[in-house]
């Protein structure tokens, strides 16, 4: 496992104080192998998590992620729907991989595109994240997003 450069936070947000109350997190792993995990937490039983590990591609890491959030977060039924002809799932720790057919994967970019959710999205980049470069691609999105770059770096 690579070093860790964006996490995601999805969950309820909080409109008086801001923050947000996480259900789900994602972490991207970037060493070769560009990895996001996915991960349910539960306040009720701490070990009763459920996890998602996709192997993403380097120019498609952020709407990845988005992807991620709305099959196993929000649970788009289109967008599941869709996604059944395109990925392969093992049991257990599920590993989920795209199959290589950029038209088809575009089509489920511009569905996760269209998704309107009441969850708050906290996005975490990391000094060094491939993701830097892609976060213009979220004013595409209609979900709530939050940013959150390096505003100090002490080496």
């Amino acid at each position: 496992m690579g070093a860790l450069t964006s996490q995601i936070l999805v969950g309820q947000g909080n409109p008086e104080e801001g923050g947000i109350n996480p259900s789900h997190y994602l972490y991207l792993s970037e060493d070769g192998l560009s990895v996001w995990s996915l991960v349910q937490t539960t306040n009720e039983v701490e070990n009763d998590c459920k996890r998602v590990t996709w192997v993403s591609t380097p120019e498609h890491l952020l709407e990845d992620a988005l992807l991620m959030i709305g099959l196993y977060v929000i649970k788009d039924h289109e967008l599941k729907q869709m996604a059944a002809e395109y990925f392969t799932e093992k049991k257990g720790r599920a590993v989920v991989m795209l199959k290589e057919k950029d038209d088809r994967k575009e089509k489920l970019y511009r569905r996760a595109r269209k998704i309107a959710s009441h969850k708050k999205i906290i996005l975490t980049v990391f000094h060094g994240s491939s993701v830097k470069k892609q976060i213009g691609k979220l004013r595409q999105y209609k979900m709530n997003i939050e940013v959150c770059t390096p505003l100090f770096l002490l080496d």
